[in-house]
């Protein structure tokens, strides 16, 4: 058991450091030997569908801002149309007559005053603003799941060194029980005991490969890679500490300020207020300016009575500039409920609004708790396995002296291999939580990849 590792991974969170190297983009199907948590990560950010997700999401809001500006820039269309007449009085008013008009154009609008209009693009902006602090969360989310994922496999592989450590150290007890057994110096019960625990190691063993096996898999949801193995940690000596924020602030007031959930829910409650004043625009007059260019073009016509031709007259040339203001009266009860609609909007967001709040506020007080437990665990377990350790050679020099039976030896040895795995189990929920802590403040970032990475087997 290497003392060393507990120290290197607690010093690294406690600093508040964490990071990454490059990695070549390979084709999804390509089965990588080993990875180092830089590389999973620079993978994980070129194949991570969740993040491309909220990319696209906030390119397409940015698009809806352009759309909703569109409306107040001139709108210009260009028109035509040709109108066949029988035995009209559009062509001859007495008798009527036959012929043909046509007419080409073009038509401008330019909005003055629309404040629905006007309210519609600060909507899109809100709807950006949520779409780029989505984009934050899920690379922030990203960091963490990839290091929680790395983790989570030498945790795994740590469970099997464990278990394949017992197994080999319940084979040898097997080994030498039975030839004492064969000498006349242990009994029947101490064999079966021995043979017992030598089968329940095997399937532990195998218990752990398959854990370790969907650990491995993880990465691949991660990355879009599969992956044999991850690079292991070095052992060189730290410090631990509980970790600081960057802010400068305490946690729990850093979480408050930069919690992206919160952040979210704030924004959702200025949109819903933009939605009001949108809502209360439809009471609103509206101003525009219209203008209308029209060329007319008169075809062969002839009246209906005589058959004879009628003269026209030279194309028409026709203008019109007007400048437009709707005012609505009565719409029902539409305009009203709409306002209504939006008042209720408004007071939902701002519970969302608390309520992100208050999980918020319980979730980092959680993170923190969990902090505390484990650098607390860490050093309890790591004072477990020394003792441990000395029971168990206690016990083995008990036993060939004729003081303790098998059983003890057995309850020993497991004790001591329970110890480890709850030590490296303890280590890597430090980890974790001091991610977590990180990530519900606001707070994790490219940094930590880096600075965890440099503590990676090269």
């Amino acid at each position: 058991m290497n003392r060393k590792l507990s120290r290197l991974i607690l010093s690294l969170i406690a600093a508040g450091s964490f990071s990454t190297h490059a990695a070549s983009n390979h084709s999804t199907d390509t089965i990588i030997s080993t990875t180092d948590l830089e590389n999973l990560y620079n993978l994980a950010i070129q194949n991570d569908p969740l993040l491309r997700t909220a990319e696209l999401t906030q390119q397409k809001s940015s698009f809806a801002i352009d759309g909703a500006k569109g409306q107040l820039l001139p709108q210009i269309n260009a028109y035509f149309n040709l109108s066949a007449f029988v035995d009209s009085d559009s062509v001859e008013s007495t008798y009527g007559g036959n012929g043909a008009i046509g007419n080409v154009g073009i038509t401008l609008s330019q909005s003055i005053y629309t404040p629905a209009v006007q309210a519609g693009i600060s909507i899109a902006g809100k709807d950006n603003e949520s779409a780029e602090l989505l984009v934050t969360k899920a690379h922030e989310a990203l960091i963490y799941r990839t290091t929680k994922s790395y983790f989570d496999v030498l945790r795994n592989q740590a469970l099997l060194d464990t278990a394949k450590a017992n197994e080999e150290a319940l084979a040898q007890y097997l080994s030498i029980t039975q030839h004492r057994n064969k000498a006349g110096i242990s009994s029947e019960i101490d064999l079966l005991q021995a043979q017992a625990r030598k089968d329940q190691s095997e399937v532990a063993v195998l218990e752990a490969e398959v854990q370790y096996q969907l650990a491995l898999d993880s990465l691949q949801t991660l990355s879009g890679q599969e992956f044999q193995a991850v690079q292991p940690l070095k052992t060189d000596s730290y410090t631990a500490h509980f970790p600081n924020s960057a802010s400068g602030m305490s946690w729990l007031d850093a979480s408050m300020s930069n919690n992206r959930d919160i952040q979210l829910a704030g924004v959702a409650v200025e949109r819903t207020k933009i939605e009001l004043s949108r809502a209360k625009a439809g009471h609103k007059p509206t101003i525009s300016l219209q203008a209308r260019l029209n060329q007319r073009f008169l075809g062969d016509i002839e009246s209906t009575a005589s058959g004879n031709s009628i003269d026209n007259n030279e194309s028409l040339t026709s203008g019109d500039l007007a400048l437009v203001m709707n005012v609505p009266i009565y719409s029902g009860s539409s305009l009203t409920a709409f306002v209504d609609i939006a008042n209720s909007d408004v007071d939902i967001a701002y519970q969302i609004l608390e309520q992100s709040r208050r999980e918020t506020h319980q979730n980092i007080r959680f993170a923190l708790r969990l902090v505390e437990s484990s650098i607390k665990k860490v050093d309890a377990f790591q004072r477990n396995v020394n003792s441990q350790e000395k029971a168990l050679i206690s016990v083995q020099k008990g036993y060939e002296l004729g003081a303790r039976n098998m059983s003890e030896v057995l309850d020993s040895t497991r004790d001591y291999y329970l110890s480890e795995s709850q030590l490296y189990n303890a280590y890597f929920t430090y980890i974790e939580s001091a991610l977590l802590v990180k990530f519900i403040a606001g707070e994790i970032s490219d940094q930590d990849i880096r600075s965890l990475n440099a503590s990676i087997k090269k």
